[in-house]
């Protein structure tokens, strides 16, 4: 005969549901996680680049984020653009570039926009900081 007591114990199976609970409840959380860094992805026209080169047409904007490093970034307006864009690296203030013209500031989103007269090529690129020796 058993006692009261056994009856009361989890048996193996009951035991090993746990685990496997438990697992299903992380990869749910992963997925989430994965989901909302999706959804926060879309916000952007480019996303984890740090160059790049694009045409805005007039008018037009672009949001590009390089990814999660916060770093110096440089900008230009091409020498053959007919147009001026104002560039906004993170929280910095707006710089507005005529052709030819660059800027850098340190971040990681970038907001272009074309504030017409024609199109505008627009290069990109981080730029790796010399340290003393």
């Amino acid at each position: 005969m058993s006692s009261a007591g056994e009856h009361s114990r989890p048996g193996r199976r009951a035991r090993m549901a746990l685990p496997r609970c438990l697992r299903a409840l992380g990869l749910a959380a992963l997925v989430t996680q994965a989901a909302g860094q999706a959804r926060a992805d879309s916000d952007y026209d480019y996303y984890g680049h740090s160059f790049g080169s694009l045409t805005l047409a007039d008018g037009q904007s672009r949001k590009i984020r390089t990814g999660v490093i916060y770093m110096l970034m440089r900008v230009c307006n091409d020498f053959e653009s007919s147009a001026t864009v104002s560039i906004t690296i993170d929280d910095q203030p707006t710089t507005e570039l005529g052709p030819g013209r660059c800027t850098e500031d340190r971040g990681n989103i970038i907001v272009m926009v074309n504030r017409g007269g024609g199109s505008a090529a627009i290069t990109y690129r981080a730029i790796a900081e010399q340290f003393p020796p």
